[in-house]
């Protein structure tokens, strides 16, 4: 009955009642160890309860709670319960954590009031790896503790004010726990992390949380030691403090400082993005409305009673003395302690929180540092996430705007603690404003571009010219004139920039930064979006803005690399406003930042001139002009591609085709130009800032080009020199040519003497017009079409024109014309359509006409190929039979004097003379009459060979001397005859000359051989000199003999029809001749008779006879007669003809024989 007493009994206790001695002094061996025998009570404890459920089927709160579940939940039996946590056992900590869970679960009184019994504390203050069933009781728990009074719960928003774990671990942990469950907690809380959504690590556990928790309730553990019994009196803990989150800063879900940590978490992917920013928003405006602590460090120092935890005064306050303190008067004042404290209590945490923030970041006021992290993590977002964030206005430009603005006075706006945050903010003003088309016009509105053109000016009026993307100025400048390069893409925005002239200025200004290609990047990229208004063009061109980007385009260099359009692998499409979002603003390949802003330069210049069409820029025709003066119209064409890489590609090369000339000393003086334009000062009222003369660029001329012709852009000389070059466009490129050659012919009419140099290159040119002509139809035979069009024919056969007057003298130049001229004709005959646009008279007149009084010999032998080309239309054979062109080739084919000139020349004009003849005669519908014109002039041997051929046959009777029956020919004859046709050749051409297009020949006109006055001509043969040679082989036999018996019958009737005999003394000697003549011809040709019966000439000769036998005086033709008859005779079929003939034979017969 003795009494007992221990620390954590409330009043002494007998001794047999003190349940921890008994089992003390107990004697045996037990049935249980203290863990067994709990583990086998809690165990019961839990059975029980999880058979009687605090829910419905419906997962809703039974009321009241099960018995069980109420006893376990009393004040007397719960903080036993709880403080088997410190037992340590994972066995029997699974097993009180399993229980708790299962009875406050759904017990709203006791579940408030957990806080009280120190679990928080004991949980984790557990050294364990098995935290899952702890992690599970502390997500039912956390949150629903009662431990703020009712004025202040809704007020606090964030996770860590609403979680009683908030004072003792991370904001993350807290996060995983309540929106990633348990069992990720359990995982995370007993593993390292360090990342931007969380920070937790075995030392932060072990050197900071276990540490103070054991602290703060060591006492406890000591007298939980000493009596079993001991509750727990609870006691507010200071704050746990982790060193590692000392520049953290929690927002959302993420950890901002190692988030913008982008060396070390590159990448790191974001959710919830749009949640995000609101939250970063939210944090950003709370920041700004910090106000200081309205207490002194005295006064905190008496609010915390410091003295009576030791401290003295002037002496240094430790964090453990700052705790003990705090913890001293927690348990006085604490709401949770004594609801009447709540006003002194917050009194002590505001003195606790400016004590514990002497020496560290924590500063009064908006910090700083958190405001950096909040705009580089919206930097972040919009870097990354521009389509997610699209959608949505940005809402923060008023803080933004605010923060990065400049007063006048501020003299040191790029000072260490100052510069950064304007760095983040303009980056983040540039990025927001290129995300969306709703955040343009909403930054626009709250007068962004007078705030950032004052930035600007300011910038530029302390940078160094040499200044690079290392000086923090200089990556200010680039975020500045990306985001007015933004603005740009807007048409109200444009129209305030054009109203700013100065800042139009600076931004072509700050292209001198040669060492900050980003800089010089976004200053194109602005000029190229301002471009999009023609107000602006006219301003930019005024100002000098080719003078700054020419320069450029010669820094490209195509062995480091291209990218298309000047743009990275590692650059990404922002928006739908295609807004220039550059991969770096640092230059790690100074070389690469150069093409890129070659690139750029070129796109700049195109839209500046409206060259890509309205939906780019508005055409600029002062521009393009001086673009295209500039760089050569070839050159120019390149600025209308998309993708200038090519452009640029030869604007940095030697390059010599027939499109496009550019050589170093082209660059040299563009380059000059561009220098002297810059420093011409120009005083336009309209353009303040303006430089340079643009009427001195338009009329700007490369001196390397002084010499060259270029035709339809094409530079003609080298053309001519690599023909076979693709042109873009062949057919424009011949029309050019033939209204170039059609306007200049003239030149190839002035006389030698009158010839002075500018003349005598308007020759060169037009003779390398024609090459360039001829070069086409040459190589291109299927574009001989082209020239099938009047108008450009027209213009070709004015450099075949006739003398303006007769005997007038050409240059020296004329002859190649001439030959050229030709020689594109020859090439077009190729085409059907060409040859029927050439077949006119008056272009067959003067090809003719060309054959007498050719240029050159070269031209006689060129007309000859075009005639015979154009002898496929009648019109050449009729131009050959009316307008003296058979009298014009007979002057080449006839020799003219006795030796005639033999060599290679003439005989290759007349070989091609009588063949175009041949083909001219044997042409079908005027055909025969050129052979009617020639009968007139040559013998009928001649005709006949020219009609029949061959060629070579027909070429050599021309020069060979002849006499046979059925050709005589001789040189007296050629010469004689070629005197003739040159004389009407000439009246031809002179007749010509007037006006006169056909050649006036009489009817009787026909030209007479002496040699052939006394010569009988029948049938194609001579007859006298057949009868010299009867036995020579004719071409047509049959011809002759029907000849010389239609000639022979014709006679004789005619002497009958007379009836007197002088008429048959004139006429015996030719129808004895003729009679002579058949007879020869019968004898060599016997089966000739048999045609001459079939002609029906058997019965004539016996009617013949009847009537000349009638008459004595017609006694010798009678015997001529007879004899034809008495060959014809010898043949069978004669004979019957004769036979049966009417009067009969043998009475005419017998009737001869009185003659």
């Amino acid at each position: 009955t003795s009494l007992c007493w221990a620390p954590g009994m409330i009043e002494p206790m007998h001794i047999y009642q003190v349940r921890e001695l008994r089992w003390k002094l107990c004697k045996g061996a037990p049935a249980f160890t203290a863990v067994q025998g709990a583990v086998a009570a809690l165990s019961i404890a839990r059975n029980l309860a999880s058979l009687h459920t605090g829910f419905d089927a419906d997962g809703n709160a039974l009321h009241p709670q099960p018995l069980v579940h109420r006893q376990l939940a009393h004040s007397s039996c719960i903080p036993h319960l709880v403080q088997f946590l410190l037992a340590r056992s994972p066995d029997l900590v699974e097993i009180v954590a399993s229980l708790l869970k299962t009875v406050i679960q759904f017990n709203d009184e006791s579940l408030k009031q957990f806080f009280k019994t120190g679990a928080f504390y004991f949980i984790l203050s557990y050294p364990g790896s098995n935290f899952l069933e702890l992690a599970h009781l502390l997500a039912i728990t956390h949150k629903k503790q009662a431990f703020h009074t009712a004025d202040t719960a809704d007020k606090r928003t964030r996770l860590a004010e609403r979680s009683y774990l908030g004072m003792m671990l991370p904001e993350c942990m807290l996060h995983i726990l309540d929106h990633y469950g348990p069992e990720v907690f359990a995982k995370a809380f007993v593993s390292e992390n360090n990342t931007p959504e969380v920070v937790w690590t075995h030392e932060m556990r072990t050197k900071y949380l276990l540490p103070q928790i054991h602290s703060h309730v060591s006492e406890f553990y000591v007298r939980l030691k000493q009596h079993a019994h001991a509750v727990y009196e609870y006691n507010p803990m200071p704050p746990v403090e982790y060193p590692e989150l000392e520049d953290e800063i929690w927002c959302y879900r993420y950890y901002l400082s190692n988030l913008c940590n982008e060396e070390k978490f590159p990448e790191w992917d974001i959710k919830d993005h749009v949640e995000f920013l609101q939250a970063l928003l939210t944090m950003w405006r709370r920041e700004l409305l910090r106000t200081p602590v309205n207490i002194s460090h005295d006064e905190a120092y008496k609010l915390l009673e410091l003295e009576k935890v030791g401290w003295e005064d002037g002496s240094p306050v430790t964090e453990n003395t700052l705790k003990q303190a705090y913890r001293r008067l927690a348990k006085l004042y604490h709401p949770d302690k004594n609801p009447e404290g709540h006003e002194h209590f917050q009194e002590i945490h505001k003195a606790y929180d400016l004590l514990r923030s002497i020496g560290s970041s924590t500063q009064d006021g908006p910090r700083n540092n958190v405001i950096l992290l909040v705009l580089k993590a919206q930097c972040i977002l919009f870097l990354r996430y521009p389509a997610v964030l699209a959608p949505f206005k940005y809402a923060g430009y008023p803080l933004l705007l605010e923060g990065i603005e400049i007063k006048e006075d501020d003299q040191h706006f790029l000072s260490n603690d100052r510069a950064p945050m304007l760095e983040a903010g303009t980056k983040l003003c540039w990025l927001t404003c290129v995300c969306c088309e709703l955040n343009g016009e909403e930054l626009y509105r709250s007068k962004g571009i007078e705030l950032l053109a004052n930035i600007v000016e300011r910038l530029l009026s302390v940078l160094p010219k040499e200044g690079s993307t290392a000086l923090v100025g200089c990556r200010i400048m680039t975020y500045l004139i990306r985001t007015l390069a933004g603005l740009a893409a807007f048409q109200d925005p444009r129209a305030e920039v054009y109203l700013r002239p100065l800042l139009v200025h600076d931004i072509l200004k700050s292209t001198y930064f040669e060492n900050a290609p980003s800089i010089i990047e976004a200053s194109i990229h602005c000029m190229t979006k301002l471009s999009a208004s023609s107000d602006l063009q006219n301003m930019l061109l005024k100002m000098g803005m080719l003078w700054r980007l020419i320069p450029m385009l010669f820094n490209y260099d195509v062995s480091v690399g291209e990218e298309a359009d000047g743009q990275g692998e590692s650059e990404r499409t922002y928006s739908s406003l295609d807004q220039f979002i550059a991969s770096d603003v640092d230059c790690t390949n100074m070389q690469r930042a150069k093409n890129k802003i070659a690139c750029l330069a070129a796109r700049a210049i195109t839209d500046l001139a409206g060259l890509l069409g309205e939906l780019a820029s508005p055409r600029n025709d002062e521009a393009c002009e001086i673009i295209s003066a500039l760089f050569t119209p070839s050159l120019a064409q390149g600025f209308t591609e998309i993708s200038p890489l090519e452009l640029l590609r030869d604007l940095n090369d030697n390059i010599e085709t027939p499109c496009k000339i550019w050589n170093n000393k082209m660059r040299a003086e563009l380059l000059q130009h561009a220098e002297e334009q810059a420093d011409i000062p120009n005083d336009d009222d309209e353009v303040p800032y303006a430089i340079g003369d643009l009427q001195l660029a338009k009329d700007f001329k490369f001196k390397a080009l002084a010499d060259e012709l270029i035709i339809g852009g094409i530079y003609v000389r080298v053309f001519n020199n690599n023909p076979t070059f693709p042109l873009r466009n062949h057919s424009v490129f011949m029309e050019s040519l033939a209204f170039y050659i059609g306007e200049n012919s003239m030149y190839a009419y002035i006389a030698e003497e009158a010839l002075d140099s500018q003349s005598r290159k308007g020759c060169e040119n037009l003779i390398s017009a024609l090459k360039a002509a001829l070069n086409i139809v040459t190589v291109i035979t299927k574009l001989c079409v082209v020239y099938k069009e009047k108008t450009l024919l027209n213009r070709l056969l004015t450099c075949i024109a006739s003398p303006p007057t007769e005997g007038a003298s050409f240059n020296s130049f004329y002859p190649e014309v001439v030959a050229l001229t030709l020689s594109i004709f020859v090439k077009l005959t190729c085409s059907s359509a060409c040859v029927e646009a050439l077949s006119n008279e008056t272009i067959f007149v003067k090809i003719y006409r060309m054959l007498l009084h050719p240029p050159s010999p070269g031209c006689q032998i060129l007309s000859l190929e075009l005639l015979q080309g154009l002898s496929k239309n009648p019109n050449a054979a009729w131009s050959a039979a009316t307008q003296g062109g058979a009298i014009y080739m007979l002057t080449l084919i006839l020799p003219s004097g006795q030796d005639p000139k033999e060599d290679d020349y003439a005989e290759n004009v007349q070989k091609r003379a009588i063949s175009l003849l041949m083909t001219l005669c044997a042409e079908k519908v005027n055909g025969a009459r050129l052979l009617s014109l020639l009968n007139r002039f040559l013998p009928p041997g001649l005709v006949n060979q020219l009609r029949e051929g061959p060629e070579e046959a027909t070429l050599k009777a021309f020069h060979m001397k002849c006499e046979t029956p059925e050709h005589v020919w001789n040189p007296q004859m050629a010469g004689k005859l070629s005197q003739e046709v040159h004389r009407l050749a000439e009246l031809a051409i002179k007749a010509q000359r007037s006006g006169q297009l056909n050649v006036p020949l009489k009817d009787e006109y026909r030209f007479q051989f002496d040699e052939l006055a006394s010569e009988v001509f029948i049938g194609g043969v001579y007859v006298r000199l057949f009868m010299a040679q009867p036995e020579f082989p004719l071409r047509n036999p049959k011809k002759f003999l029907e000849g010389l018996l239609k000639e022979y019958m014709k006679k004789c009737w005619h002497v009958l029809e007379s009836g007197s005999a002088d008429a048959a003394a004139a006429n015996v000697s030719m129808l004895v001749l003729l009679s002579a003549a058949t007879v020869a011809l019968l004898r060599i040709h016997k089966l000739l008779a048999e045609h001459a019966t079939g002609l029906g000439y058997a019965t004539s000769f016996v009617t013949l006879l009847s009537k000349l036998c009638a008459q004595e005086s017609f006694g010798d033709l009678c015997g001529s007669a007879l004899r034809i008859t008495h060959q014809l005779s010898l043949n069978i079929r004669t004979v019957e003809a004769i036979a049966s003939a009417k009067p009969a034979i043998v009475d005419v017969l017998m009737q001869s024989f009185k003659l």
